[in-house]
């Protein structure tokens, strides 16, 4: 029985043979993090900044910008929003 605490049993059972897929496949791989894949057609180095901006806690480290920054130089970036 699962654990999800989801509605729909089906998706449920997705969700969690997925999960257990992705345990095998890091279990296999010596736990290291598998490599990043993508069949949109993206390079390499760019999945990995769309992940580095993704798992970014903050606008510093979106910009790549060190904490002691001015707000100025922030507000001047040209990928600021």
């Amino acid at each position: 029985m699962c654990v999800c605490a989801c509605a729909c049993a089906c998706a449920c059972v997705c969700v969690c043979k997925a999960l257990l897929e992705n345990i095998v496949l890091a279990i296999e791989n010596g736990g290291r993090r598998l490599p990043l894949t993508s069949e949109l057609g993206y390079t390499r180095e760019q999945a990995e900044a769309i992940q580095r901006l993704k798992n970014a806690k903050d606008d510093y480290q979106r910009l790549g910008l060190p904490y002691d920054a001015s707000r100025l130089g922030l507000v001047l970036s040209p990928t600021y929003s």
